[in-house]
């Protein structure tokens, strides 16, 4: 195998794997995240504006109509936890696989623990009443078990697919 048709496999295989990174771990969570926001929480929340704006109301509203009578059925945790720690989740992962590449410093340590400061941090800020919203244990537990989860999800898909990478390399190698 040439050296020009192994690069572009090799750049393909990583292009891929960045797109089944960034949808599993990113895009799927926020998606699920929102999903929550926008069927079962408060139409108060600044994301209506957006629906508003972006001209979704109706089709939002109507939405929220269809799947009303299952909000009975939601623990609280899955409405009022999850939600953000999903963004916390999504964020932490598209951090760690950003850093992933540099050696371990303090900028890469501070930037992907930035989603569970702001998390935790923002639960602290509503308890000394700094911004709106109400202190909740469950969404500091929530935030810190999303950014464990993501943080340990994200090195092993990040290891396995070097594995792969690695045994997929030596068969394209192989004397033919």
């Amino acid at each position: 195998m040439d050296s020009q048709a192994h690069t572009s496999g090799v750049t393909d295989s990583s292009n891929r794997l960045t797109c089944v990174f960034l949808s599993v771990f990113v895009v799927i969570p926020l998606f699920i995240g929102a999903t929550i926001y926008t069927l079962w929480r408060s139409k108060t929340l600044l994301v209506f504006a957006w629906y508003r704006w972006a001209g979704l109301e109706t089709l939002v509203m109507s939405m929220r109509k269809e799947v009303a009578g299952f909000r009975h059925l939601l623990p609280g945790v899955f409405l009022y936890s999850l939600p953000d720690a999903l963004w916390v989740y999504s964020l932490t992962a598209l951090l760690q696989f950003v850093w992933t590449k540099q050696p371990m410093s303090w900028e890469r340590r501070i930037w992907t623990l930035l989603p569970v400061c702001l998390g935790v941090g923002g639960e602290f800020g509503q308890l000394l009443h700094l911004i709106p919203g109400t202190f909740d244990w469950a969404d500091v537990a929530a935030y810190l078990v999303a950014w464990a989860a993501a943080s340990i999800s994200v090195s092993a898909f990040l290891n396995l697919s070097s594995k792969q990478s690695m045994i997929g390399t030596r068969i394209n190698e192989a004397p033919n």
